[in-house]
């Protein structure tokens, strides 16, 4: 996934990094920690990253 995000284009929404990790042919468990991610507009890898830990431990907010 770190690849991945470092070539995605940004801003994005979470959205787009769906649509694009559908694309790459990530793995489902890649793509649903994507889904877990906050509804907003990312600005580069960095602010997935942020996120990252928390969905890892399964505690990304609702």
């Amino acid at each position: 996934m770190d690849a991945f995000l470092r070539t995605m284009e940004y801003p994005c929404t979470k959205d787009d990094l769906l649509r694009e990790a559908e694309r790459a042919g990530l793995g489902e468990r890649t793509v649903q920690r994507l889904v877990a991610l906050q509804d907003r507009y990312f600005h580069g890898a960095r602010d997935v990253f942020v996120e990252r830990p928390r969905l890892v431990m399964g505690t990304a907010p609702a």
